[in-house]
Parts: structure tokens; C-alpha cells; sequence
């Protein structure tokens, strides 16, 4: 930070430097050095706190087609047996919105002509910005899988979701 700023030729205050902190110091260590190393190369002028979190988190597109994007993902590699536990609300919100359910969004995951598809992509991506405009805190939902349907518990096919809003896939739990 304080090399950025005397390239940038901004004097901070011990005040400034404490002010950042504790806007930032919920993000991993290295996720905010590798901030302050992409402001150098990327702004003009020093940054504000919002600007450093916003070289690390992704934007609100970027959250949207991780979550589209791990759906895909655990659709694929565990299907609509078990449940998939999210951090992310907003995406568990439009899949729900969207498709219905978990194992109704498995069963038209690649079964669907490739514009059948795009359009309810297309319809996730309005879903969760509409979603995303509810004030929430760190929620966890859970998406039931058929086993629900059926009474058993067989635990969860993963978790998507984690901190700032990376999507992040677990392995599968029994």
C-alpha cells in the first residue's frame, strides 16, 4: 500500500492506512497483496478501499456465471440424487426460480437443445440479479436433492459458495 502510494504520489496517514485495514480485512492476505499489485498496474491514481475489493471480488456478471457455471458442474458430476448446499442465496434463489428445483435443473442440464438452453441461462442471469437486489447476510441454502423426495439422507453432492462470493466446489460428502 504504501509503495502504490508513493508511486502514485499520494501521502497516507497512519489514520488512512488503519481506515483500509478495516475495510479490508476480511480478504485472504494474498487475494489483497495480489489487489494492490493489480492497482499499480491498472490505475491511475490510488485507489480507494471499495476499488482494492473490487480487484477481489469478482463483479456482479463474474458471480453469476460462477454460480451458473458450478450448477453445470455438480449437475455433471453428481446429478439430482443428493442435496447441494450453497453460500450463495442469490444463485440458489434463481435456480429455484428458474428451474423449480435442484433435480428438475439436473434433468434439463444437457437435455435440452442448445437454445433451449441459452434461454433459461439467459432467464438464471435475470433471476439472480433480481435475487441479488434483497439485502441478505451470509446465508446458506440448501437445495434438496430426489433422496429428500424419497426420505433418505444421504448426505450432500458439495457445497458452492464461500467467501466474497467465489464459488468454490467441495468434494461430495457421504
Amino acid at each position: 500500500m504504501v509503495e502504490l502510494a508513493t508511486q502514485r504520489g499520494t501521502r497516507i496517514s497512519s489514520e488512512r492506512i488503519t481506515l483500509y485495514w478495516d475495510s479490508l480485512q476480511d480478504l485472504p492476505m494474498p487475494a489483497l497483496v495480489a489487489a494492490f499489485v493489480r492497482a499499480r498496474k491498472e490505475s491511475t491514481y490510488f485507489p480507494q478501499a471499495s476499488d482494492i475489493r473490487g480487484f477481489v471480488e469478482a463483479t456482479g456478471d463474474d458471480a453469476i456465471m460462477l454460480a451458473w457455471t458450478a450448477f453445470i458442474s455438480h449437475a455433471s458430476k453428481t446429478g439430482a440424487y443428493r442435496k447441494l448446499i450453497t453460500g450463495d442465496p442469490c444463485a440458489a434463489d434463481a435456480l429455484l426460480c428458474v428451474f423449480g428445483s435442484w433435480p428438475k435443473f439436473c434433468e434439463e442440464c444437457g437435455c435440452v437443445s442448445a437454445s433451449a438452453w441459452r434461454e433459461r441461462r439467459l432467464q438464471f442471469f435475470a433471476a439472480y440479479r433480481d435475487a441479488a437486489r434483497i439485502p441478505r447476510g451470509d446465508e446458506v441454502k440448501v437445495l434438496p436433492g430426489l433422496s429428500a423426495q424419497l426420505g433418505e439422507d444421504v448426505g450432500s453432492s458439495g457445497q458452492i459458495g464461500g467467501a466474497n462470493n467465489q464459488k468454490l466446489l467441495h468434494a461430495a460428502q457421504d
